[in-house]
C-alpha cells in the first residue's frame, strides 16, 4: 500500500501530509481500506482494493479553492455494511450587481460511493447560503436503513422579504436545494436505491 501510495504522489505531483487520513472498510473484501485527502483530490488504496496494485482517485473539481473542502468524513450511509465518504464544502458563485455584487458561499454536502474502484456520487444537497455576515442554513440527517432526511434550518441577517431567491422545489440536476425556513416545504425524505438516493 505505500507503494501504491508513493505511486499517486509521484503522477499527481503531491508531497507532504494529507489534509485528511482514514482507515475505514470502503469497498471489496472486508479489509480496511485507507483513504487520504490532497489538495482536492479523494485518494483510496489498500491491501485489499485493486489486489493492493493500485489506487482509486477521484477530484472534487466542484470546488474552487483546497480550503473550499471543509470536511471528510465517512459512515454507512447506505445501510450495506460499507462506508460511504461525506464531504462538505463550499461552492462560490458571484452575486449580480442588482444583488449588491461580491460573492456567494453555498453550502453543500456530498456523499461518494466506491463502487468496482469508482467513485459514484450518490447524493448531493445545498445545506447552507452565506453572503457576508447573513446565512441560511438548513438541516440534514442521516437515518438508519439507507435514508437521508432535509428539514429548513433557520436564517441570520434574512427573513422571507429581504431574501432575494426564492425556494427550489425540486433537483438542480441531483443536488437537492436548500430549504427554506419559509419556503412552505416541511422537509424532504430520501432513500438509497442501489444507485442513488431518490426522494420518497
Amino acid at each position: 500500500p505505500e507503494q501504491v501510495y508513493s505511486l499517486y504522489k509521484k503522477q499527481r505531483d503531491v508531497t507532504g501530509a494529507p489534509r485528511w487520513d482514514l482507515s475505514v472498510d470502503l469497498a471489496e473484501d472486508d479489509q480496511s481500506e485507507r483513504l487520504v485527502v490532497h489538495n482536492r483530490d479523494l485518494v483510496v488504496f489498500g491491501p485489499g482494493f485493486r489486489e493492493g496494485r493500485g489506487f482509486g482517485a477521484v477530484t472534487l473539481t466542484n470546488f474552487e479553492r483546497d480550503s473550499d473542502l471543509e470536511s471528510v468524513t465517512t459512515r454507512d450511509v447506505t445501510g450495506d455494511g460499507k462506508h460511504e465518504i461525506v464531504v462538505e464544502g463550499l461552492l462560490r458563485s458571484t452575486l449580480p450587481d442588482d444583488l449588491g455584487g461580491g460573492e456567494a458561499l453555498m453550502e453543500v454536502v456530498f456523499v461518494y460511493k466506491l463502487n468496482s474502484g469508482h467513485f459514484d456520487r450518490i447524493f448531493a444537497a445545498q445545506v447552507g447560503r452565506r453572503v457576508g455576515n447573513k446565512r441560511v442554513s438548513a438541516n440534514l440527517s442521516f437515518a438508519t436503513g439507507g435514508n437521508i432526511e432535509l428539514r429548513p434550518g433557520k436564517a441570520v441577517g434574512y427573513a422571507e422579504d429581504s431574501y432575494p431567491w426564492q425556494q427550489k422545489t425540486d433537483p438542480d440536476g441531483d443536488v437537492e436545494p436548500l430549504l427554506l425556513p419559509w419556503g412552505g416545504i416541511d422537509r424532504v425524505r430520501l432513500r438509497y436505491d442501489g444507485t442513488k438516493f431518490k426522494r420518497l
